[in-house]
């Protein structure tokens, strides 16, 4: 039988690039020496095995980008608002070198910090503190936000709205900074905006109402990412509430930091959440491997763990390349078990100090992945509704633009390309037994193209079979007998979709035994409705509609029900039958 993967890595491998204090980007002061040290330092990641980056483009109300809104940051130019030199935008050029590597690029913002640290900065005339200075306060050594001012709640969204209107990400990610890390017997100088709130009928207490405002902003930018296809990502703080699970001791976070993760993953508001487990196994109160049991079982398919690491305490006790390969095994056996992505470092620069740190990094990630594992119910190409898109299984997009996607694979595999520049969408299949696999394209359009390939890795792609004629009702067909064991690659595109236009690629597995293989993965299938027959099948459709240009995606599904977080879906004995879904704007 087969199991069906979801297109993407079997790992999330991650990693935190901190521009606040400079403490990773940028360390040189010219724009040139800028540029070149962004180029330098995504090669070095792409040559450490990682596929996602998590840049900080929004320490405390400013941008390491061009925006509209906010001034450029002090920690790239040394000045607040003062535009780097020729042109030069730092997030623009990480996301062109990542697409050379194929790595994810996510955008690290701050949503309510306005000054990080105790120097005196003389801030841009549109910087929050200048264009609301009675919403925004001196707290210990910074500035902060009033997260209930709606005023600057709705700055907030303007500002991601506008990021995401201009760079090609792939999500959108918050730390563990929500209300201030809390000074002893001062408390967060909010009273004038919870005064008001109550004068307008308000009964919620004054740590609700903290908590409250928190959550709805987490709220509005969810919607806002995921109306995109975007993923949207928290790592908070890693205990939750002390004896929460019993004998972990620190910092109560839900009722402190005013941050309520359990909340957002109940309503799957956050698709990765990565709490920062920053503690070693010698930590008194802080159990590692309670923390990382308590936070695994909190995952399901739409909001998947992944764990964050603290580099920057490489070698100190506790923190040898033993004790993180020891974490590291547990993290992975997570991904057996739960929902789990995979791993955060902080700090890269940490990461890179040292000979023994890069060795412990090649050991734990030998070699490459293609992609960051994602939460089944991200609608990856946007415009469908995520309830609707938990129906769908192994099915997903490229995790970023189709058209720059289509001219990179287009150009690896040196061959007819399959890719086009209007939409990909590909699925990644491995056979244990002997099966024949069926591919075919049908619809209302012309110009797709088919193919398969098989690699073990991106780079590697080769070309096994492409388009070939097979029914008058199907633009498209491919025959293929898989090798047992081997990754293969199903690959569809078209060039021609107009508006009212679809494709619909169904897959059909057939096989020769009567019985189930002894060595597949798939779960145990009995019922009603199964039988001990000589043929599988499994059929999937994927309608590509083309709407005033932008391409989405519908999952038409059949005989398969999501099982494990490792991408396997278990197929049914007997009769072909349809479970068919429209989802659509």
């Amino acid at each position: 039988m087969w199991s069906v993967l979801l297109a993407g890595a079997e790992e999330l491998r991650a990693v935190w690039i901190a521009t606040v204090y400079n403490i990773d980007f940028p360390k040189t002061n010219t724009a040139s020496k800028q540029r070149q040290e962004m180029v330098d330092l995504v090669k070095q990641i792409a040559d450490f095995n990682l596929n996602a980056i998590f840049f900080q483009v929004r320490t405390e109300g400013d941008a390491l980008y061009n925006s509209k809104l906010e001034p450029w940051s002090r920690f790239l130019t040394k000045t607040s608002g003062r535009a780097p030199q020729d042109g030069f935008d730092p997030l623009k050029v990480l996301i062109e070198e990542a697409k050379k590597y194929k790595i994810a690029v996510h955008a690290w913002m701050n949503p309510y910090r306005a000054k990080a640290g105790s120097t005196a900065v003389e801030f841009a005339p549109n910087h929050i503190s200048n264009r609301f200075p009675d919403y925004v306060y001196p707290y210990n050594k910074d500035l902060w936000s009033d997260p209930g001012y709606e005023g600057l709640q709705d700055h907030l969204v303007n500002t991601i709205e506008d990021l995401l209107d201009n760079y090609e990400l792939r999500g959108i990610h918050f730390d563990d900074y929500f209300y201030p890390y809390p000074v002893p017997g001062v408390d967060f100088p909010d009273g004038k905006t919870f005064t008001a709130y109550t004068a307008a009928g308000g009964t919620l207490s004054k740590a609700d109402w903290r908590r409250d405002n928190v959550n709805r902003m987490v709220e509005r930018v969810s919607k806002l990412a995921h109306a995109r296809g975007l993923v949207f990502s928290i790592s908070p703080f890693g205990i939750y509430r002390p004896g929460v699970p019993e004998g972990i001791k620190g910092l109560d976070q839900y009722g402190t930091l005013y941050a309520d993760p359990l909340l957002w993953i109940k309503n799957k508001w956050i698709d990765h959440y990565i709490p920062q487990l920053y503690w070693s196994f010698k930590a008194v109160g802080q159990d590692f491997r309670k923390l990382l049991d308590w936070w695994a079982g909190l995952s399901n398919k739409c909001s998947y763990l992944a764990v964050g690491l603290d580099g920057s305490k490489f070698g100190q006790d506790g923190y040898t390349a033993e004790d993180f390969k020891t974490q590291f095994s547990l993290i992975r056996d997570k991904m057996q078990s739960s929902f789990t992505a995979g791993i955060f470092w902080f700090s890269w620069k940490k990461m890179m100090d040292s000979a023994e740190t890069q060795a412990m990094l090649r050991e734990l990630w030998p070699s490459k992945d293609l992609f960051p594992v994602e939460p089944q119910c991200v609608s990856f190409l946007g415009g469908v509704d995520n309830d609707a898109f938990e129906k769908a299984i192994a099915v997903t997009s490229l995790p970023y633009s189709s058209s720059s996607l289509s001219n990179e694979l287009a150009s690896t595999q040196k061959g007819e390309p399959v890719f086009t520049n209007i939409g990909s969408l590909w699925w990644l299949f491995q056979a244990s037994s002997d099966e024949t696999l069926t591919v075919s394209t049908k619809g209302s359009t012309t110009g797709t193209k088919l193919g398969i390939y098989t690699g073990s890795s991106l780079d590697t792609l080769k070309s096994l079979v492409q388009n070939q004629a097979c029914g008058s009702e199907s633009f498209s067909c491919i025959d293929f007998q898989p090798s047992p064991g081997t990754r293969y690659y199903i690959v569809v595109g078209s060039n021609s979709l107009s508006n009212s236009g679809n494709i619909t690629l169904s897959i059909s597995l057939k096989s020769s035994k009567s019985e189930p293989s002894a060595t597949t993965s798939s779960p145990s299938r009995t019922g009603p409705g199964d039988s001990k027959e000589n043929k599988l099948k499994k059929i999937l459709g994927i309608v590509l509609i083309s709407v005033g240009g932008a391409v989405i995606v519908a999952a038409v599904l059949a005989l398969a029900v999501r099982r494990r977080r490792r991408h396997q879906a278990s197929l049914l004995t007997g009769t072909e039958s349809k479970y068919a879904g429209s989802y659509k704007y």
